[in-house]
């Protein structure tokens, strides 16, 4: 028979535990913040696994060719010719390009596609100085070595140091993942495609201005009338003329061959400002070397091409026509066996 004392333990041991229970209000609380943290985390989960998808898929399309092989593509400027000639120059214009023409407005409707000596780019920028031009540059350089670059030699060019923008900087690089300007580029992308847009640009970088000759931005930059119809001297932005001998010496240095081209200027505006140009050329002169082909489209040579107002829409920007016929100047001044180069498909195919 137990002892008390037995007794006493057993019924000790049979006494249910109170466990303390939240209030009602409490509980229903807590049950309601475990559920808020299970769709935070099923959203996040999900916003996660979309935005890997999105970037896979702009990986794949890869419309600025920054990712991956280019050789062989054909890419075009959709929008924001600055952004996207920044990005080409990572890997698409030096995967594909053994020549490049550096220039700006000026020269940006040059169809360098019709140079046979070469397979050149045109890297010039609607409103771009040399700044921003040596950005492009030197992406290029520090992936492959060009054999020529063409460099136009134009007061606007000069006339002021540094980036005109926002744009063209490393961090779109990564915006090619996804940003709101690829956005904007699937768009125009997508409205080309189904003839609602005509395409600007070609694959060689030129932005034909005939297409859209009333686009905002287009043809004379702010300020260039008068910058160039004045009467006092051609300025020249003392950092701007550093930055341009600086550049052409890096690339001088890479074994690049260098050109210079100077645009031709519309009759009537060389007789008022003739002189000033002249002074400009000579001071941008300097710093190419002796050796340098420096091809001179105001010479007497070219007067009918200058005579004619027609070959200058605004005054100052060439014509499509007008255009072909300095590529196919070039095409004369460059095709000897200095500047010609045969084996242009090994080049691109990367033999």
């Amino acid at each position: 028979m137990p002892s008390d004392r037995n007794a006493r333990s057993l019924a000790y041991n049979a006494t249910p535990i109170s466990v303390p229970h939240l209030p009602r209000g409490e509980a229903e609380a807590e049950r309601v913040r475990n559920r808020c943290r299970r769709w935070n985390f099923l959203v996040l989960g999900l916003t996660l696994a979309l935005a890997a998808m999105v970037i896979a898929l702009n990986y794949h399309l890869n419309v600025y060719g920054v990712f991956g092989d280019s050789r062989g593509r054909k890419l075009v400027v959709y929008d924001n010719e600055r952004t996207t000639k920044y990005l080409f120059s990572y890997n698409y214009i030096p995967a594909n390009f053994d020549a490049l023409l550096v220039g700006t407005s000026i020269s940006d409707n040059w169809d360098t596609g019709q140079l046979t000596s070469m397979r050149a780019y045109n890297a010039s920028l609607n409103g771009g100085d040399i700044s921003e031009e040596a950005l492009l540059v030197g992406n290029i350089l520090q992936r492959a070595h060009p054999r020529i670059m063409m460099f136009v030699i134009h007061p606007y060019l000069t006339e002021a140091s540094g980036r005109k923008s926002g744009y063209m900087n490393p961090q779109e690089y990564w915006g090619a993942l996804g940003s709101i300007q690829l956005l904007r580029v699937y768009w125009t992308k997508w409205q080309v495609e189904r003839g609602l847009y005509k395409r600007e640009f070609n694959e060689f970088g030129q932005d034909d201005y005939d297409i859209r000759p009333a686009l905002p931005g287009m043809g004379v930059p702010p300020g260039t009338e008068s910058l160039l119809a004045g009467q006092s001297a051609l300025p020249v932005n003392a950092a701007a003329l550093k930055e341009y001998g600086e550049l052409l010496q890096k690339v001088r240095s890479s074994g690049t061959k260098i050109v210079g081209i100077i645009p031709p200027v519309e009759s009537g505006l060389w007789r008022a400002r003739g002189h000033a140009y002249q002074d400009y050329y000579d001071k941008i002169k300097l710093l190419f070397q002796s050796g340098e082909l420096i091809v001179d489209f105001n010479a007497g040579e070219f007067d009918e091409l200058r005579d004619h107002p027609a070959n200058f829409p605004d005054g100052i920007h060439l014509s499509r026509y007008a255009a072909l016929q300095i590529v196919e100047v070039l095409n004369q001044k460059l095709g000897n066996g200095q500047y010609h180069h045969a084996a242009l498909n090994d080049y691109v195919s990367g033999k």
